[in-house]
């Protein structure tokens, strides 16, 4: 709420210019006091009540409200398109959370505007430096109304068989074996 005046005192009788924003408020009720105090001495301060009602802000509204991902452990990562839409139009944030295993999950773009068309948002599961296990995380969509809408998202890492290391065995003498000193097979060991 705003309050102008055109200056920071007034003399009586005045007009108060008194602004609201409910674009910026979630659905709900809101009560203000507006104080006026007189500037003199033994002045009884004038208290003005103001209720707000918000309804209906306009929500964005996804394709699909959960998704699921699944991968090696050490996978590259996978993309999913999830399609936005508002009526009427409204701009929006995105973020993209988890309960656990750190930051495997993205949303792209993280802010944008929807309409009655679609708005395709991108939304990665990253499991690079993930083990196995299922993992949970949200993105959240909030609109400039403060509307918020989630989408759940469950990536389940199977376990990988890694990457293989090949290194040459120590000769029984526990020396590396030299080129010229090769045994007829090559001995190899795999971690």
């Amino acid at each position: 709420m705003k309050i102008g005046s055109g200056g920071s005192s007034l003399a009586t009788p005045a007009s108060l210019t008194i602004t609201l924003a409910p674009q910026t408020l979630p659905t709900g009720t809101y009560l203000a006091d507006i104080i006026l105090t007189p500037a003199g001495a033994g002045g009884v301060p004038v208290v003005a009540p103001v209720l707000l009602l918000v309804s209906d802000a306009t929500a964005v509204v996804p394709n699909l409200t959960s998704l699921t991902f699944s991968a090696a452990a050490g996978g590259a990562p996978q993309s999913k398109t999830v399609e936005v839409t508002a009526s009427p139009a409204t701009t929006f944030t995105a973020s993209a959370s988890t309960t656990s295993g750190g930051s495997w999950l993205s949303v792209s773009p993280t802010s944008a505007s929807a309409n009655a068309g679609n708005k395709p948002l991108t939304i990665t599961a990253d499991a690079t430096s993930l083990g196995a296990g299922t993992y949970q995380g949200f993105v959240t969509l909030t609109t400039a109304g403060g509307v918020v809408t989630t989408i759940s998202v469950t990536f389940t890492v199977a376990g990988g068989s890694g990457p293989v290391t090949i290194s040459p065995l120590r000769a029984v003498d526990g020396s590396r074996s030299q080129p010229a000193l090769r045994p007829r097979r090559p001995l190899f060991r795999f971690r």
